[in-house]
């Protein structure tokens, strides 16, 4: 029997060979992880892709011009107050004010001589004064250093000064002139006689003259002389005016005598409205003459004196039984004599705060020549002698001077400018 045999067919052995995945896993060896369970992922292309479809933001130059908006802001922010500090300490101009303290520079020698048959008025600024004779007018440092001299050529001269301008007219005359250091700003001829005038620091002037239509006529000039406000009064006569020290608001007295006695009006004007902003009425006295300092103005009656300030018109006031002889007006307050008519060595000295407040009253016995303020300090010439006393009247020293000074400067807490009709003198008051 015959055996047949079979054909064996050896198939591969496939669990042994290892391909693909399977392989590729059997060949890493497990990493150990230490207790650190965080995965690191990694994008896949897809990933990839759908993150680079995805539109960027522009952001610009938004931020960029937001930036330089507010750098320009805070620029001109700047220049804003810049420009505001610098009208506050040169409000007539830099140039000017400038060259007028460079120009005040300087010593002079004493006795200083003046021309003229008198002295008719002395008005003191910061650093100088101005001294008006019946011919000249001179200006002149602390230092006797005379800074300026003009030839006025008015009868009955009157001097208005503010920080670097003289304004000097004829009472009555047709002529005013406005000067700075050695230089004539501004001269000009009037229609008709002129009854008051002022100047401020910022320039701006201001002349008040009979009219030809009306009982008189108020205009305001800048400092380069160009009418910028006129103000016809139908029937009172302006008597007086003031003018702020920033030159946008000026007061004015008038005077009517159509009843049985005078009665007068104060008016406060803007320049904005040829009505005045505010009228006060002074029916039972005379108003005599109006004074400004930098908070407000001075009101002298023939009974007192008021204030009132520029801002907010508020009013105090000072009645008095005896005659205002003197008044003189300072930033840092003003001083007031006041006496009998008939007896001027009995004299009342009243301090007054800048605000217009009444804060002490002496006595003085003698009669005064001239009164001057310096900060809380009062300078008298009475007679043959020159005293310094506070506020509150006590004497701290005084000095023998020559009995024909009438006027006087102070140029230091303790140094004076003595005048005569022709002869400036520095005294020390040391005793």
């Amino acid at each position: 029997m015959l055996i047949k045999k079979e054909k064996v067919i050896i198939m591969p052995d496939y669990r042994r060979k290892k391909h693909g995945f399977s392989d590729a896993l059997s060949k890493k060896k497990p990493k150990k992880n230490n207790g650190n369970f965080s995965v690191k992922m990694q994008p896949s292309k897809i990933q990839k892709q759908d993150t680079a479809a995805i539109p960027k933001v522009i952001k610009g130059k938004k931020l960029t011009a937001k930036a330089k908006i507010r750098s320009l802001v805070i620029i001109g922010v700047v220049l804003v107050l810049i420009a505001g500090l610098m009208y506050l300490i040169f409000p007539a101009g830099i140039t000017e004010s400038l060259s007028d303290a460079f120009l005040s520079i300087g010593s002079g020698k004493y006795p200083i001589s003046v021309l003229g048959t008198q002295i008719v008025s002395v008005e003191s600024e910061s650093n100088s004064y101005y001294v008006l004779t019946d011919s000249n007018v001179y200006n002149i440092n602390n230092s006797g250093s005379v800074i300026d001299t003009y030839y006025h050529g008015f009868s009955d001269p009157v001097l208005k000064i503010s920080n670097t301008r003289a304004l000097i007219y004829g009472q009555g005359q047709n002529n005013f002139v406005v000067r700075r250091t050695k230089h004539t700003v501004f001269e000009k001829s009037t229609d008709n006689p002129i009854i008051a005038a002022d100047v401020s620091n910022s320039g701006v002037f201001a002349v008040a003259t009979l009219s030809n239509d009306y009982a008189s006529t108020l205009y305001v000039y800048d400092k380069n002389g160009n009418n910028i406000y006129k103000w016809n009064c139908a029937k009172d006569i302006i008597n007086s005016i003031c003018l702020s020290q920033n030159g946008k608001k000026i007061a004015v007295s008038t005077v009517n005598s159509n009843v049985e006695k005078l009665s007068s009006k104060v008016h406060i004007f803007n320049f904005s409205d040829t009505d005045s902003e505010s009228t006060f009425d002074y029916t039972d006295c005379t108003v005599y003459s109006l004074k400004s300092n930098s908070k407000g103005f001075f009101v002298i009656t023939n009974q007192g004196y008021d204030f009132y300030n520029w801002k907010n018109k508020s009013k105090s006031e000072n009645k008095s039984d005896f005659h205002i002889s003197m008044f003189r007006c300072e930033n840092s307050g003003a001083i007031t004599v006041l006496n009998r008519e008939s007896d001027y060595t009995d004299n009342i000295i009243n301090y007054i705060s800048p605000k217009g407040v009444k804060e002490n009253e002496f006595s003085f016995k003698g009669n005064i020549s001239d009164i001057r303020l310096l900060g809380s300090h009062i300078y008298i010439i009475s007679e043959a002698n020159v005293y310094i006393f506070d506020k509150t009247g006590k004497q701290l020293f005084s000095e023998k001077c020559d009995f024909d000074e009438k006027y006087l400067i102070v140029t230091g807490s303790q140094s004076v400018d003595m005048m005569s009709d022709n002869t400036i003198k520095k005294i020390k008051i040391k005793n």
